[in-house]
């Protein structure tokens, strides 16, 4: 099989595997709505597992029934007069994260606190400067002296074939009439068909092929 053959033919496998995973994804999802459904009755009738029984008596593996959530709603109130009565040391002082962003606290910290204080370079305008330097090699332009400075090492990594696909509305259509048709399997094969009819169809799929 050729380089091209051997790259049409993946891509119709992935093709084909990502709608049936889509379909079966979906499948699944309803699946599971209507077994929970029939589950939480059973659980409420003390049964914490089901087994899946296959034709001929075999059981394959067993199914667990997750309990209902439990939830403890405080009167804080009344929780903060106990623990202070029977437990005081379990009392703490804490501060919340939300009043660190206050100007006023960090001031304050700044002030009281110097050496808790740190600086670092804005997170956005860092990633910008990542991306320059994507272009540039690493080297940056000191706009106050107009020197360039190298201030990274870039390094360029051999493609891995990582990909993404999305075969949209479109897409989906065609597979799954593809799949009614019998033109390919479950799996992702062309099904085999005259000579003629095969190096058709490769040769569209190797011109849709980008490089």
């Amino acid at each position: 099989m050729s380089h091209a053959d051997q790259v049409a033919a993946c891509t119709i496998k992935v093709a084909v595997l990502r709608v049936r995973h889509d379909e079966l994804t979906a499948e699944l999802g309803a699946a599971r709505v209507a077994a929970e459904k029939a589950y939480a009755v059973h659980r409420l009738a003390g049964n914490k597992s089901v087994t899946p029984v296959l034709p001929g008596g075999i059981e394959a593996g067993t199914l667990s029934i997750e309990r209902g959530a439990v939830d403890v709603h405080f009167d804080e109130g009344k929780l903060r007069a106990l623990v202070e009565e029977s437990a005081p040391e379990q009392i703490e002082p804490f501060l919340p994260l939300s009043v660190l962003s206050l100007k006023c606290v960090f001031d304050l910290i700044s002030e009281k606190f110097p050496d808790l204080v740190e600086t670092r370079i804005n997170p956005l305008y860092r990633a910008s400067l990542a991306e320059t330097c994507e272009e540039t090699d690493g080297k940056l332009a000191n706009t106050v002296t107009g020197e360039t400075v190298k201030v990274a090492e870039v390094s360029r990594h051999e493609p891995t074939g990582k990909f993404s696909y999305a075969p949209g509305k479109k897409g989906t259509a065609a597979v799954l009439a593809a799949l009614r048709d019998g033109t390919v399997t479950e799996h992702g094969e062309i099904v085999p068909m005259p000579e003629d009819r095969a190096a058709a169809a490769f040769g569209a799929i190797v011109g849709r092929i980008e490089p």
